[in-house]
């Protein structure tokens, strides 16, 4: 696993990231697992690339590049701010919330969609299992004060 952190409010112990991919891919056991890069970029930067590579200029929490080479899984580029910005919204924690991020993005590599009702259902369904996946691995993101 690839990690880059441009965010300097954003504390990631790599060892329980880890540890989540690694409980992801026993669970899914993905036939084209290869390595996986995750990129926590600024909710900017996130806006940049979803208009470039998805033609369209909103703000989103996650994006996905599944790759085509056999070695790699593909690329989760992921802002920090939008779990803290939807936590502060509709309560929760950011630090769920940005877990609930990765998992829905290492679901898109699997070629999960949310583009429907019926699809994003199970999309969600798939999220909160693998947050139960996630119980007992410890804590993955911790946040500073100068979001």
């Amino acid at each position: 696993m690839e990690l880059f952190n441009e965010c300097r409010f954003l504390g990631i112990n790599k060892k329980n990231l880890l540890a989540l991919v690694v409980a992801l891919d026993v669970h899914y056991k993905p036939a084209n697992r290869g390595g996986l890069s995750i990129a926590f970029v600024s909710h900017d930067r996130l806006a940049g690339l979803h208009k470039e590579f998805c033609s369209d200029p909103t703000q989103t929490d996650v994006i996905t590049f599944p790759s085509m080479e056999e070695d790699s899984f593909g690329e989760l580029c992921v802002s920090a701010q939008a779990a803290v910005n939807y936590a502060s919204k509709h309560g929760g924690a950011p630090e769920e919330e940005l877990s609930r991020y990765v998992i829905h993005g290492y679901l898109h590599l699997l070629g999960y969609d949310d583009l429907n009702p019926k699809a994003k259902r199970k999309m969600r369904q798939q999220e909160k299992l693998c947050l139960g996946l996630a119980n007992g691995i410890g804590r993955i993101f911790s946040f500073k004060d100068d979001k």
